[in-house]
């Protein structure tokens, strides 16, 4: 099968060889439904003029049955595939492959005594720790160099036992601090990730993680083992919302890929 013509979300028109011996025309027509999707398959084929119209139409005819049982199948198991998939809509939110470089990072690491803490809980302990890294920061003399972000990093195993754990810390340039107390230093991963630009309110962009990992899912992509993604904020942009305690950011989700 190659593809000739589409329209997103609408049409796909295609050409199916059977080996040597056919051409057809194979077309795909979605409607939005309540729910979901009705998807329609059609196959036709068209035969030259001249002495080989009858015997081209006779085969039609002879295949037709074979043609229907197949279509049949196929839909059958796009319907089921298509069903297996989160039903959630990562279409629009500019997801894209990328390939990460390493950044430097100088990172508090925070525990919250609950496997699920509300917002308020994460962002007031997030607070604290950047409140502790800055004090460190500052009682170095102006020895760290860092720029204008901010990088949280969530574990994979989040949650178990009984802890919410996660990262946050700033990108920083020149040597390693040579003391550290109550912090530790790092890198973000490098390497193949997808990259998704995120703008809104700090309580939402968990949701780019869900429609990362539905899109991950519904295309089939590797998930880079033991490696866990991470987010950069642009400090420049936080500003405050409608919602108090629950400012908007100007965010890139990276998520490692194989």
């Amino acid at each position: 099968m190659r593809s000739s013509t589409s329209i997103e979300n609408q049409q796909i028109e295609s050409i199916l060889t059977l080996r040597d011996k056919a051409t057809l025309n194979s077309r795909f027509d979605l409607r939005a439904v309540q729910g979901g999707a009705h998807v329609s398959w059609t196959v036709t084929a068209q035969c030259a003029e001249g002495w080989i119209n009858v015997p081209c139409r006779y085969m039609n005819l002879i295949l037709s049955g074979l043609i229907e049982s197949h279509l049949d199948q196929g839909l059958a198991r796009l319907k089921t595939l298509a069903e297996q998939l989160p039903n959630i809509d990562f279409e629009g939110y500019g997801i894209a492959q990328d390939n990460a470089d390493a950044q430097n990072v100088i990172f508090v690491d925070v525990s919250i005594a609950a496997a699920a803490p509300t917002f308020a809980d994460r962002a007031a302990a997030e607070a604290e720790g950047l409140s502790a890294l800055n004090a460190y920061m500052a009682a170095t003399g102006g020895e760290i160099t860092r720029d204008n972000t901010l990088v949280r990093v969530f574990p994979l195993d989040n949650g178990e036992g009984g802890r919410f754990r996660f990262s946050v810390g700033y990108p920083y340039s020149g040597p390693a601090p040579l003391r550290l107390v109550g912090v530790r230093v790092g890198q973000t991963p490098e390497g193949s990730v997808l990259r998704v630009p995120f703008e809104g309110r700090r309580s939402q962009i968990a949701s780019m993680y869900e429609r990362l990992s539905a899109y991950v899912q519904a295309h089939r992509i590797v998930v880079r083992p033991g490696v866990e993604a991470w987010e950069v904020v642009d400090l420049s942009s936080v500003a405050q919302s409608d919602y108090a305690g629950d400012p908007i950011e100007r965010a890139v989700i990276y998520f490692p890929i194989e």
